[in-house]
């Protein structure tokens, strides 16, 4: 078997893939990725990428001062510092080495919502063969974040919420015409070519929500996670880079009439074997059933994050409370264990908002939240999920009254229009709307769009 940790990607090159094309403009300094994002209780967090030894100084209000090293450079994985700075909630104008960064609003009004953006390399052993399942990498049609990062920045959000699953180049590439020399493991070369190159439009576009998903857990791709985008703050004398852990806490997002309730599901197993991940995706799963202890932890999580909850709250975590799933002997709901820990809802759960599932599915049911799966970001699409086969379904109790899937690449664009309420479109790569929502409270009512 080929080792996951080699980087096919030499120093310079690596670092020359800081210079993405929004901010590598001439005779600019090359100041790597630099974007916004909201931590617990809406804490506003800018980070930043450098190719240098040392981290930056940031501009808060005209004012000067060093920004904190969240990671220092870990030669040959991650040849880059991961630097950070705290914004006060009253700043009014911050940049980074000359670059302006967009500031959130009390009350954004404009969202977009992605997940599942990395392009498939993966290597499996059945029965001592070795076995790929490889994207086409240099094709934008058949992995289309990078045309999706730039349609949806267009939008001109005010928040974009990322479902998680960043990073799918797990293999050493097995087809030149498919992927090349690509970068694969958790490294920067590969962070670089599956989420921070592709994603920059939409990540100097408005501030961010990142969600972790099972791509991102300790023994795959968790490392980078925790030195670019998890929301932690270093504290002085805490240790660098911030050390992996399989759960993290959850936390409130206050975004005006919505209270986002943040729950890290990445390490989540099932209770039951037949509610594990199909075959078309085994290792989704990450191998094994849940524990007694797992599940109670997730039942301490959700009584910690429902004690957070405001007027109304959205969900947003990376798998599905209830959603359905293709599987060769029918219908399948996924996950028991999140469901059967989430207990009783509180009623001001309006909306859940996943990915996982590499499709888009709108689900409402009968006197409960509605859950929407945006999961259709970039990577391998999940197939043969039909509207009719998940209507009328009983998925952990709730019985489904409307079903809408599309299992093609896309986002959605979120604009409120009234107090907590808010219209909802997909697109796809081709800048068509694939479907739209009205979303009223706890009130979800999707209608396909015919393609032209």
């Amino acid at each position: 078997m080929r080792s996951r940790s080699r980087i096919v990607c030499s120093f310079l090159v690596c670092v020359s893939l800081l210079a993405t094309p929004l901010l590598a403009k001439k005779g600019a300094v090359n100041a790597g990725p630099i974007w916004i994002e909201l931590g617990p209780n809406g804490q506003i967090i800018a980070r930043n990428i450098s190719p240098n030894t040392t981290c930056p100084q940031i501009s808060i209000d005209g004012t000067l001062s060093n920004m904190t090293v969240r990671a220092p450079q870990t030669l040959p994985a991650f040849p880059v510092m991961a630097c950070e700075a705290v914004i006060p909630a009253s700043a009014t104008s911050v940049s980074i080495l000359g670059q302006k960064l967009v500031l959130p609003v009390a009350k954004p009004q404009r969202l977009i919502i992605i997940g599942d953006t990395g392009c498939r390399i993966k290597e499996e052993q059945k029965n001592g063969t070795t076995k790929y399942k490889v994207q086409d990498c240099e094709s934008g049609k058949k992995w289309p974040f990078h045309k999706l990062a730039k349609q949806a920045a267009a939008f001109n959000p005010q928040l974009v919420i990322h479902v998680g699953d960043y990073i799918y180049r797990e293999a050493e590439c097995p087809d030149a015409k498919k992927c090349d020399t690509s970068p694969f493991g958790d490294n920067w070369a590969t962070w670089t070519a599956d989420f921070f190159t592709p994603g920059a439009p939409l990540l100097a576009a408005a501030p961010w929500v990142a969600a972790r998903g099972n791509h991102e857990i300790c023994k795959r791709e968790g490392g980078g996670f925790f030195r670019f985008l998890e929301t932690t703050v270093i504290q002085p004398g805490s240790p660098i880079p911030p050390p992996c852990t399989e759960f993290t806490n959850p936390y409130a997002v206050p975004i005006g009439d919505v209270t986002l309730l943040m729950l890290d599901s990445s390490a989540v197993q099932p209770l039951k074997p037949s509610q594990a991940d199909d075959d078309d995706e085994p290792e989704e799963n990450d191998g094994g059933t849940a524990t007694d202890s797992q599940e109670q932890t997730y039942a301490q999580q959700f009584s910690a994050l429902w004690g957070m909850a405001g007027a109304n709250n959205w969900l947003l975590m990376h798998h599905p409370l209830r959603a359905a799933r293709h599987a060769k002997e029918g219908f399948e709901g996924v996950t028991d264990t999140l469901w059967t820990a989430a207990g009783n809802v509180p009623s001001s759960l309006d909306l859940v908002v996943t990915g996982h599932i590499h499709f888009t599915e709108a689900l409402a049911f009968d006197g409960h939240p509605s859950q929407l799966v945006l999961g259709g970001g970039g990577t391998k699409l999940t197939k043969n999920v039909k509207d009719k086969d998940v209507e009328g379904q009983s998925i952990g109790g709730w019985k489904v009254t409307s079903a809408k899937i599309i299992d093609d690449f896309g986002y959605a664009t979120v604009e409120e229009t009234g107090t907590n309420v808010w219209n909802l479109n997909v697109y796809g790569t081709d800048g068509v709307k694939q479907m739209k929502c009205s979303i009223n409270g706890a009130q979800m009512t999707c209608k396909k769009q015919k393609s032209s």
